[in-house]
């Protein structure tokens, strides 16, 4: 196995702790002398005929192979990696069970309680018409993964484990790794549907959590979630890492609602140095890292809430880390650190200094990198976007009006930079009553457009910008269709000042950057942005307080900079807060 977790704790002592709860059985499998049975199913059976929860222990010196072990309403810990029957602690070890053709190597159903650690689970081989090649979960209940490994499984829905219950279950997945398994149709690592929390962790404590180079076919149908599918109203809460899977349609995670109800999707992260990560999944048509699709017929919609999240290097047609898909009008939403999202428990923020918050390096053949199409939403705050390299890096189809207040794209507290657009950096079209794009506190620069296109082109109801640094040489900043009196727009520092004339608090000019080369976009100290607009509460893309007026520094408006960033947030002295010694005046320079 690839990547591993040190065990929750000694099993000898975990035994102890439970005894003192409540009286179970242990059930020794393997080849030694000393065990009770050569065979897991008949372990498994002998627990199922005595009440409450009881153990498997599966030792390795035996070979398990051909397995289709069967859980009917049982709780029950099948746990391996013993060395043999005497063994009670397996540590890191593990033990091996290979499936057959015909079968899932798990299969679970009724009301059913089941922990699975320190196992290998591969070689399970369906066809296109039946799900979980490794684990089929058809009960309700719960089931753990913990130190185990699902690998190289096959079955048409769910190649590694696919969730399909009877009633409100729970899947968690703590450092374990779910890889190079196929799905014909779709959810190549895992499916999950119906009444299903999906759950996958990672703590400072553990090694991580992988969902990694899977793959869903699409074979005979359209093919959805390479990594993970989510089937509403089944939820999906990851905060691990989703890498290397491959789709048709949403190669890291595909979120579609259903009939049933709505699909969501939370990434989050749960250890501050290592951010729930989307890295390197291909879709061969749309939604590289994440596609999201809502169900017009029920008016369910599908949601990512994503926070302090690293979605890079992903690639595909369209949608390269984003599609949010449409259907029959009915939009899906994304929130990127969106106050609207309630965090899931154990949610934390990224350390100062890791790579987090960030949308980078993703790749479209002939897209953009993130799309919102027709009824959809997308609010982003405090993020990045660098290097990314599509036709647009945000297209919102905006033809399709919206009673409840408009379909939206809100940036804000953004870095869009160093990007390469074949057309626009972010196109609205459509124009319907109650579209929206905004930019607050947000800085555009150094990105290649194409040579006759503008940096926002917003053919929407309504636009603003404000608090902005929009700089983009040889080319216009803002194209607006729009009519006059829906254009807002204040505090903006740009090279272009044919869209923003009459507005208040425009220059024409550029922004001094720190080193723009080498992607630092701070503002020096004398750029023009510098102490330029109103004060606004809140914190910078740094997380640094958003309004520190610099005392030596003249207030153009106010003493807000412009763009995503305020300076003295880099550990400028020259605040109000401390103006003894000041650039130039402290005695060690």
């Amino acid at each position: 196995m690839p990547h591993l977790i040190r065990h929750r704790f000694s099993i000898a002592a975990g035994l102890c702790l439970a005894q003192s709860a409540q009286a179970f059985d242990v059930y020794t499998v393997g080849g030694d002398a000393s065990c009770q049975f050569a065979f897991i199913q008949d372990a498994i059976d002998a627990a199922a005929a005595h009440p409450g929860e009881d153990y498997v222990f599966v030792a390795s010196n035996r070979t398990y192979a051909q397995q289709h072990l069967r859980v009917t309403g049982q709780d029950v810990d099948i746990i391996g990696g013993f060395r043999d029957c005497s063994d009670f602690d397996p540590a890191l070890d593990q033990t091996t069970i290979s499936g057959r053709s015909g079968n899932s190597v798990f299969e679970i159903e009724g009301s059913s309680h089941v922990y699975l650690g320190n196992l290998v689970i591969t070689g399970g081989v369906l066809d296109s018409s039946h799900s979980g090649g490794g684990i089929y979960f058809g009960g309700a209940g719960a089931l753990t993964l913990q130190t185990s490994w699902v690998f190289n499984n096959q079955a048409g829905y769910g190649g590694g484990i696919d969730v399909s219950p009877s009633g409100p279950t729970t899947l968690n997945l703590v450092g374990s790794t779910v890889s190079a398994n196929t799905a014909l149709v779709s959810g190549g690592g895992i499916r999950v549907e119906g009444q299903t929390t999906l759950t996958a962790t990672h703590t400072p404590s553990q090694y991580n959590t992988y969902i990694a180079q899977n793959a869903a076919l699409g074979q005979g149908d359209i093919g959805y979630g390479g990594g993970i599918e989510v089937l509403g109203p089944a939820v999906a809460n990851f905060s691990a890492v989703l890498d290397l899977n491959s789709a048709p349609y949403g190669a890291g995670i595909a979120a579609l609602a259903t009939e049933h109800g709505a699909a969501y999707v939370n990434l989050f992260t749960t250890d501050p140095a290592a951010p729930v990560t989307v890295y390197g999944n291909h879709a061969a048509q749309t939604g590289g890292g994440i596609f999201l699709k809502p169900h017009a017929g029920s008016s369910s919609t599908a949601k990512l809430c994503a926070r302090d999240f690293a979605i890079d290097a992903n690639s595909a047609i369209d949608g390269v880390a984003l599609y949010a898909d449409e259907d029959s009008g009915h939009g899906s939403i994304a929130f990127f650190n969106a106050a609207v999202c309630d965090s899931p428990p154990g949610a934390v923020a990224c350390a100062a200094g890791t790579a987090c918050n960030e949308i980078n390096d993703n790749v479209g053949s002939n897209g953009a990198a993130l799309v919102v199409e027709s009824g959809g939403a997308l609010s982003a705050n405090h993020f990045s976007a660098r290097r990314n390299n599509a036709v647009d890096l945000i297209l919102f189809v905006a033809d399709t009006a919206n009673g409840a207040g408009g379909d939206y794209v809100h940036l804000s507290n953004c870095l869009l930079v160093d990007n390469v657009s074949l057309s626009y950096l972010i196109e609205g079209f459509g124009a319907a009553s109650g579209t929206q794009i905004s930019l607050d506190n947000c800085t555009v620069a150094g990105n290649q457009l194409g040579t006759i296109y503008a940096a926002i082109r917003a053919d929407v109801n309504f636009v603003a910008v404000n608090n902005s640094i929009l700089y983009q040489p040889n080319h216009r900043t803002l194209f607006f269709t729009g009519s006059a009196g829906d254009l807002t727009a204040q505090y903006i520092l740009s090279n272009d000042n044919v869209a923003f004339q009459g507005h208040t608090g425009f220059v024409n000019g550029g922004p001094g950057f720190v080193d723009a080369a080498n992607g630092d976009y701070h503002q020096k100290r004398n750029s023009q942005g510098v102490d330029f607009a109103p004060a606004i509460a809140g914190s910078d893309l740094d997380g640094n307080p958003r309004t520190l007026d610099l005392v030596d520094t003249p207030n153009r408006f106010g003493p807000m900079d412009l763009g995503a960033y305020e300076i003295a947030a880099q550990g400028d002295p020259c605040s109000a807060t401390d103006a003894i010694f000041c650039w130039g005046f402290d005695p060690e320079n």
